[in-house]
């Protein structure tokens, strides 16, 4: 039964898609897409952080096979690669997640696909973390700073006392906006940009951005902020917990009202998927789509009809 609905320009329920940035557990998110989109199953907005930005891409362009196929075959990829061309294509760095991005991306975002994004009525959000000027030229804030910043601010409480916060700033890129459109490669690799770990750099009309787990690791508010009357959030986690950020991991205001108003539904696995940032394989990266697929099966049977319309 497909679920395809699209709301008439200013009347209808708007329903939105959250997805979040969980590194290789996007595996999850993406058999949750590949289900929803051979069931015909579409909203009227889906925003994405990091992964979740991968995985809405090709949700909305209709690549319902790289959706799964791109996280298995990466997961062959060994993140740390001494061969000559692995680190010129890492900005000389040994880590291989750029490299391993840019794959994903010359396979997500090929010119029929960005063709697709730029004309589907589904608006795709893409969540980024901006520095601002000032940290952006400072020594302190460097990227060995930034990626572990989180450990130091629990550091920091434990000792209760207070660390300066990183002078961080969400931006929310559209689909809707030219300068994305022309530009969609930069912004999805900006979106998943993890310090030191992704040696090349993301600017975008000379900013620097980093992940956008950083201030929106579950991107639900730019959903709720866009008026979403209904909106879905895809968590990686057994907990269901809609996280506010890589540093804060607790729901919003924002979330926990929408939660008890009703407007906020969330798909998450079971049990532990096995995977996370540093630890990854083809088997268990499989069995995460693979229970990601059953969840959104299951999603659709409970909740389609009144999640998505009749």
């Amino acid at each position: 039964m497909p679920y395809l609905v699209r709301k008439e320009e200013g009347g209808g329920t708007v329903i939105g898609i959250g997805l979040e940035a969980s590194s290789w557990r996007g595996a999850f998110t993406a058999g949750v897409l590949r289900t929803f989109g051979m069931r015909g199953a579409f909203p009227d907005l889906v925003s994405g952080s990091s992964a979740g930005a991968c995985n809405g891409a090709a949700y909305i362009s209709g690549q319902l096979n790289v959706l799964a196929g791109n996280w298995i075959d990466l997961a062959a990829q060994p993140i740390v690669d001494l061969r000559r061309e692995a680190r010129r294509a890492n900005a000389g760095s040994i880590f291989n997640m750029s490299r391993i991005f840019h794959i994903a991306l010359d396979r997500g975002l090929r010119p029929e696909a960005l063709e697709a994004l730029s004309a589907s009525p589904v608006e795709f959000l893409i969540v980024a973390t901006r520095l601002a000027d000032r940290a952006a030229s400072s020594d302190y804030w460097n990227d060995r700073f930034l990626l572990h910043y989180p450990l130091a601010l629990r550091f920091a409480r434990m000792a209760r006392r207070e660390i300066p916060p990183p002078p961080f700033e969400r931006i929310v890129f559209s689909s809707r906006d030219p300068l994305t459109r022309q530009n969609f490669r930069a912004v999805i690799y900006a979106s998943g940009r993890i310090p030191i770990l992704y040696a090349v750099r993301a600017r975008i009309d000379g900013a620097h951005f980093i992940d956008g787990g950083f201030t929106d690791k579950n991107p639900v508010e730019p959903l709720l902020d866009r008026g979403c009357d209904r909106v879905l959030a895809i968590v990686s986690r057994p907990d269901g917990i809609v996280r506010e950020s890589f540093f804060h991991p607790r729901e919003s205001a924002a979330v926990q009202a929408a939660r008890r108003e009703g407007r906020l539904l969330v798909i998450h696995p079971q049990r532990n998927l096995g995977v996370s940032k540093y630890s990854w394989s083809v088997r268990r990266v499989k069995r995460a789509v693979r229970l990601g697929e059953e969840a959104g099966e299951a999603f659709l049977i409970e909740h389609g009809d009144r999640f998505f319309g009749a």
